[in-house]
This record gives C-alpha cells, sequence and structure tokens, in this order.
C-alpha cells in the first residue's frame, strides 16, 4: 500500500524533529482535574461531568484524542502543561468539544492560567486523531518561550486517504496566555488510488526556526521544507513500484503583528 509505506516515513520525519512531543497517559490527570475544575463530578460511566460536558483523565484506549494530556515543561520544570478536552455529547456527524490548555504549579498543581480553546475538538469525517503537546525551544523574544499543540486529522476514506499535523503555539504574553500562532499545516499526506497499488500521492513536511529578526516585539518564523509528489503502479512483474514526481521547495517568513503571527493560506491548517 504506498500511503502506507509513505505515512510511516513522514512520522519519522516529524519525530525526529521535535523529540519532545508529548503523548502517553497522564498520571496527574485526576488531581488535576479536581484542582482545575472544583464542580466537576464523578461520572458513573468513568470520568467526570462538568455540566454538560464530559471530562476523560483517562481511558482504555491509551492515547486517545479525548483523554487529558499533561506535561512538566523541560525549559521551565516549576510549570506543567495540561490539555483537557471537554467534550458535548457526541452524535452521529462527528464530535464537539472545546479544549482547555492549562498551566499548573508543578509542585501543587495550583491553577495559574487557563486558555479555553472553543470548538477545537470538533470533528466529522476528518477525525481528531491524536493531540500532543509539543516543547520544543520555541524562543519568541528573551524571557519568552512558546510552546505547542499539535494536532492529527485522518480522513475516513480508503481510497482517499488523509492525514494532516496542525501546528498551533501558545506563550504568556503580559502576564496573560495566549495563542499566538494558530493552524498551521506542518505536515500533511493525501492521495487518490485503487487501493491496491495504483494511484497519486502528494506530502508536506515543514520545519520551523527563529533568528535574530523581530516583528512588534516577537521573533520573525522562518519556515522551511517542500511538496512532493509520488505515483504507484504495477509493473510489468505485477510489483507495486514508486515513481517520483514533483518536488517544490517552500520557504516562508511568519511575522506577528501584535495579536498572533499571519499564516499564509496555502500552509493553513484543514480546520
Amino acid at each position: 500500500m504506498p500511503f502506507a509505506r509513505t505515512l510511516p516515513i513522514l512520522v519519522l520525519l516529524l519525530c525526529g524533529m521535535h523529540a519532545t512531543l508529548a503523548r502517553a497517559a497522564c498520571a496527574q490527570a485526576d488531581a488535576i482535574v479536581r484542582h482545575a475544575y472544583p464542580n466537576a463530578r464523578p461520572d458513573p460511566d468513568g470520568g467526570y461531568r462538568l455540566g454538560e460536558r464530559s471530562i476523560t483523565p483517562s481511558s482504555d484506549d491509551i492515547g486517545d484524542a479525548g483523554d487529558v494530556v499533561c506535561k512538566v515543561w523541560p525549559e521551565h520544570p516549576e510549570l506543567t502543561l495540561a490539555l483537557v478536552p471537554l467534550m458535548s455529547p457526541g452524535s452521529d456527524q462527528g464530535n464537539e468539544g472545546d479544549l482547555d490548555l492549562l498551566l499548573l504549579d508543578s509542585g501543587n498543581l495550583k491553577l495559574l492560567q487557563r486558555l479555553r480553546l472553543p470548538g477545537y475538538m470538533d470533528d466529522d469525517a476528518i477525525r481528531i486523531e491524536d493531540i500532543k503537546l509539543d516543547t520544543a525551544r520555541y524562543r519568541l523574544a528573551p524571557g519568552t518561550l512558546a510552546f505547542g499543540i499539535r494536532k492529527t486529522l485522518e480522513g475516513s476514506s480508503g481510497p482517499d486517504p488523509f492525514e494532516e499535523v496542525d501546528l498551533s503555539l501558545y506563550a504568556v504574553i503580559n502576564g496573560k496566555l495566549r495563542t499566538v500562532l494558530d493552524g498551521l499545516a506542518v505536515s500533511r499526506s493525501n492521495g487518490d488510488w485503487d487501493t491496491q497499488c495504483a494511484g497519486t500521492f502528494d506530502s508536506r513536511h515543514l520545519l520551523l526556526s527563529t533568528g535574530d529578526a523581530m516583528t512588534r516585539g516577537l521573533a520573525d518564523i522562518d519556515i522551511s521544507g517542500s511538496d512532493d509528489t509520488h505515483a504507484s503502479r504495477l509493473d510489468s512483474h505485477q510489483q507495486c513500484t514508486d515513481t517520483p514526481g514533483k518536488h517544490r521547495p517552500i520557504k516562508a517568513r511568519l511575522h506577528y503583528d501584535g495579536q498572533h503571527y499571519v499564516v499564509p493560506k496555502e500552509l493553513a491548517s484543514l480546520q
């Protein structure tokens, strides 16, 4: 399966770029929920209820996208980062929910900052497969370090496979936790094939870096990477072979406009 062979390569590249991605069961999830949501009540079906919303500290399926995610921030070990999905009752069309981004004291789990991301957990035919904390060194200014969330989206169509990894960045600016970069598609794989061999496939992979250049007080973010295509077909020996296609280098520079980094439309995430 060509797409299946391509996808692991992209995943390995992505993981190699940021070995600091975090996605595992959050051992402190129940304690975080109790500290951050004193009005939450245990749900007889598991997890917690907060009004009409549900909170799942951890599910039987390790790494489920609806689970609480947490990690001590390596650059600031006195701080713990947490992602808390607040899910509405599901429907046949997909899921609905917000995401709370929490900044906590690592010693006592006291809530220091909270940022609500409305609709972040909404999906439909393109489903949210995973959310991860990204604690790579996104240094935006002296004393200002950002961290990220990477959201993996996957399509449900076998003949038209699709996967995208979206990155958003967050930082404490003037004492308040804020979104500084929203919805950059750093990885994308899609194709059109017969589910056996023959088809065409596209992929994208982007890298981020910051330097000395600054706009409105925060470092410019340089983007580099490429869009690539390849095709697959059965050869005369009935072996599935890949043929490289177009290779288009990508270079861009994102500038902070005083509120957030402006993402070009062609690099923006699907959702």
